[in-house]
């Protein structure tokens, strides 16, 4: 998740197996209403839909000041 700044940016779920060498490749996001859809590989190493809730609102940086 991110505004478009280092300091804006920070992980949305973690959700990688500590046996996948620490990433489960999230790809396809897109939001529906207050939620984010995307595609990531889970333990069984398939890929699955995921989701979360947006709790956070991300301004754009010219908005942030």
């Amino acid at each position: 998740m991110s505004n478009g700044t280092a300091a804006g940016t920070r992980r949305l779920k973690d959700i990688a197996a500590p046996a996948q060498g620490g990433s489960s490749y999230p790809r396809e996001f897109f939001r529906l209403g207050s939620r984010v859809y995307f595609s990531a590989y889970d333990d069984t190493l398939n890929a699955q839909l995921w989701s979360s809730a947006l709790s956070r609102t991300c301004l754009a940086p010219e908005d942030a000041q």
